[in-house]
């Protein structure tokens, strides 16, 4: 009679894969589970700021900091998902409103190349020189900036703002002051 021997090697490699596949991500359409839950719970923070931001407002500082931390988080971290350029635009909406000048400027900076084909990049643009022109009293970069948006954009409802910035940024604050006065018939 022949005893039944146990494929003891085969046993080995069924344990084997089937430990190595509990510890693996298990993939969906679009990355791991844990990506997945990762997303979530980076949505659903930043649903939580911007109920709380919707009622505080800019009276709360540490929660507009969170909130464009988040909004930047979810850019950095699922840069090709459909949200993650509308978030990062508001992160540079939100920086603009409470005057965190240095951060708008990192921010349009960084959605305009990374986003060039969004339907909003134009604005981004158009922002960037704005706060290079007023804000971070820049005029080389904003003239630099102006000068891109107007080959790119020639079209745009900007452009009549960036041609008239473009002629004034030369312009000392004196001079300004004559060209708005005599504009506006106040000599």
């Amino acid at each position: 009679m022949k005893r039944r021997s146990i494929n003891y090697t085969l046993i080995g490699a069924v344990l084997i894969f089937l430990i190595a596949s509990c510890g693996a991500k298990t993939k969906t359409g679009h990355g791991s589970v844990a990506d997945d839950s990762v997303k979530e719970n980076l949505k659903q923070s930043i649903d939580s700021l911007e109920t709380i931001h919707a009622v505080k407002g800019h009276k709360d500082p540490d929660t507009v900091s969170k909130l464009i931390s988040a909004y930047s988080e979810y850019r950095n971290k699922f840069r090709k998902d459909e949200d993650a350029a509308d978030y990062f635009l508001k992160a540079g909406d939100l920086a603009m409103s409470v005057g965190k000048w240095e951060k708008a400027a990192e921010v349009f900076d960084n959605f305009y190349n990374d986003y060039t084909d969004h339907p909003y990049s134009d604005d981004a643009l158009f922002q960037l020189g704005f706060v290079f022109d007023f804000q971070l009293n820049d005029k080389s970069k904003a003239k630099q900036t102006y000068e891109h948006y107007f080959k790119l954009y020639g079209d745009s409802i900007h452009i009549n703002e960036v041609r008239a910035r473009l002629k004034d940024l030369d312009l000392s604050e004196e001079e300004l002051i004559k060209k708005f006065r005599k504009q506006n018939n106040l000599d």
